[in-house]
């Protein structure tokens, strides 16, 4: 769970905070999240794009930019978190990735170097073979 980067996630984070704001503000402000649309719209694909709406109100024109500008810090302060956990996730990836090309690479070359081993003792034996038959004849 700790690898998903979940758009799904980031939705429901902003609309639990909405609901929070709306709350702590009191008076008149409504906080409202509205259309969601999720892509891919799988069951089983954690989604990678969230586009939702979030419908501030308030009759407090103050008030309503505070929200305003709360609820903007929130999403791009999540925008933010999430970018550099896809940023340290490619990085971990990338590592792990080199970290596999290196174990392959150096299982090919003890590969190689038990078939050289024993090709030479091969050749020996075909050699001292060939050494035993010229003596004979």
């Amino acid at each position: 769970m700790r690898l998903r980067r979940d758009a799904g996630y980031l939705a429901a984070s902003v609309n639990v905070f909405a609901r929070q704001l709306a709350w702590e503000m009191g008076g008149n402000q409504v906080a409202t999240v509205g259309a969601l649309a999720l892509r891919p719209n799988l069951i089983n694909v954690v989604p990678n794009r969230a586009v939702f709406t979030v419908d501030l109100r308030n009759t407090d024109e103050a008030k309503l930019k505070e929200a305003e500008a709360r609820a903007d810090s929130r999403i791009k302060d999540q925008t933010e978190r999430s970018s550099t956990l896809e940023k340290d996730l490619r990085d971990r990836a990338d590592r792990e990735i080199q970290r596999t090309k290196d174990e392959a690479d150096r299982r090919v070359s003890d590969l190689q170097h038990q078939h050289t081993g024993a090709m030479a003792l091969e050749s020996r034996s075909h050699e001292a073979a060939m050494t035993a038959e010229t003596r004979n004849h």
